[in-house]
């Protein structure tokens, strides 16, 4: 019975994150936002002005916000080194975090 409830409330979820203005983001990518100090407010940053790669497995898009990229647009002061992880195919957002330079990403 938990279980039951606990989907429904995850349908009923995801039905406003589609209607609600802005791409709507996985359970994941929330839960990563919230792990990693990412507001939704630099999500939309980085999704209209940063730099945007198409990932090598052709099913997600990658967008980010580099340092030089802030030098050249401030309107992204703040989202230095945010990577942003969308399905190609569907716009959702799968996961954030920020870019990591010892070598582990």
């Amino acid at each position: 019975m938990f279980f039951a409830l606990r989907a429904i409330a995850r349908f009923i979820k995801s039905i406003f994150d589609a209607l609600s203005p802005g791409r709507p983001l996985t359970t994941h990518a929330r839960e990563r936002m919230a792990q990693r100090g990412i507001s939704q407010d630099q999500i939309r940053l980085v999704l209209n002005y940063g730099v945007k790669k198409a990932q090598r497995d052709k099913g997600s898009i990658s967008y980010s916000a580099r340092k030089s990229d802030v030098k050249a647009n401030p309107s992204l002061r703040g989202c230095e080194d945010i990577v942003v992880i969308t399905a190609a195919d569907t716009g959702v957002i799968i996961t954030a975090y920020h870019r990591d330079y010892s070598g582990r990403r």
